[in-house]
């Protein structure tokens, strides 16, 4: 009787007491019986769970969909797929035809499907470590510490072209349209045009190796050094216009999206910088080794580090909210992607994490 009662509440009422229940009890109360679906499914329950759950951040789709792909980032198992690579891990990409790419220590590149881990070709030409990978649907560009960087045509396979001019180890890359940045271990970033293969200027300035940059179409690079130092370039004046300094030892990585440009050190520190002020704006301390990779979207910073771990972090909080555990080996790079991970380590695997 007093559940036939319970049934009998008016809409707004029920609305109310889903907004109390948990996420699995809400689910397990949309299955009661058609009203009780109905409210289930009203977006007002799951907007109200996503702002007090997760943050104010837009929705891009339903206010249930966003909460329920979050919830399961931060709650549910993680589907993870293990790729086996023949050594140890450096670098990974993957594009948006399902393909992944790792690069070795041993100058290896091997491709792989990213939903079946399945191997699909192995491509050979560097002899020393590819240290830093860009990839799309046709072609990959390596960067590798034998000093070239080399262009890949995906279907074939094949080598196209040999870009050489460094005297020392290529550390990172970065591709923006026909341009392409490497920084070196000489201290030097050298700017290449991709149509020609020649090196087209060079920017002089660090006192330690280059070990990240962003490159962006605005005409502005961002590199970090083993010097602990971040410097910004106008590439119309090729002149370093900025010096950011916060960091107490080398910086390893750099992402930058919407105005925010995120920096991690192996001082285990990740720190978050405004892109107007140029000043640092808060720090994400956690990791218990040097973070070796950092990159984010949209509603998470995800970060991996030689304590074995990765990381995820809520965009409002600052907070961790999650940590992946599964590799026996320093995690050297991860990506992210709208619904997977992709990480490499020394452990020689890559894992693909998905929900």
């Amino acid at each position: 009787m007093a559940d036939a009662s319970f049934k009998l509440l008016p809409g707004a009422v029920l609305t109310k007491v889903f907004m109390c229940l948990s996420t699995r009890d809400k689910i397990r109360a949309g299955c009661v019986c058609q009203k009780w679906c109905a409210v289930f499914r009203d977006d007002a329950i799951w907007k109200d769970a996503y702002m007090r759950e997760i943050g104010e951040i837009m929705a891009n789709r339903t206010w249930k969909d966003e909460f329920m792909r979050e919830y399961k980032w931060r709650h549910s198992v993680l589907t993870c797929t293990i790729i086996y690579t023949p050594t140890a891990v450096a670098c990974v990409a993957f594009n948006q035809n399902g393909l992944g790419c790792a690069g070795s220590c041993v100058g290896l590149l091997t491709l792989w499907e990213l939903k079946t881990g399945v191997l699909v070709m192995t491509l050979r030409g560097h002899v020393m470590e590819v240290s830093d990978l860009y990839m799309d649907n046709t072609s990959i560009i390596s960067g590798s510490r034998d000093r070239t960087v080399k262009l890949w045509d995906i279907a074939s396979g094949q080598c196209l072209r040999t870009f050489r001019g460094p005297q020392k180890s290529i550390l990172c890359l970065q591709v923006d349209g026909w341009t392409l940045a490497s920084g070196c271990a000489d201290s030097i970033v050298y700017l290449w045009n991709l149509a020609t293969g020649d090196v087209a200027q060079t920017l002089d300035g660090h006192n330690g190796a280059v070990t990240c940059l962003h490159l962006d179409s605005s005409r502005q690079l961002i590199s970090g050094s083993s010097d602990t130092v971040i410097r910004v370039w106008d590439l119309g004046i090729r002149t370093c216009v900025r010096t950011l300094i916060g960091h107490t030892a080398s910086v390893i990585s750099l992402c930058v999206f919407e105005g925010s440009l995120l920096s991690s050190a192996s001082d285990g520190m990740i720190l978050q910088w405004d892109l107007q002020s140029w000043q640092p704006l808060r720090s994400f301390i956690g990791h218990e080794g040097p973070v070796s990779c950092v990159a984010m979207d949209d509603r998470r910073i995800v970060s991996c580090s030689a304590d074995k771990t990765i990381r995820l972090w809520s965009w409002d909080s600052g907070r961790c909210f999650r940590i992946l555990q599964g590799h026996i080996g320093n995690l050297t790079c991860v990506r992210c992607g709208k619904d997977k991970l992709v990480s490499g380590s020394e452990d020689f695997s890559v894992r693909i994490w998905e929900i």
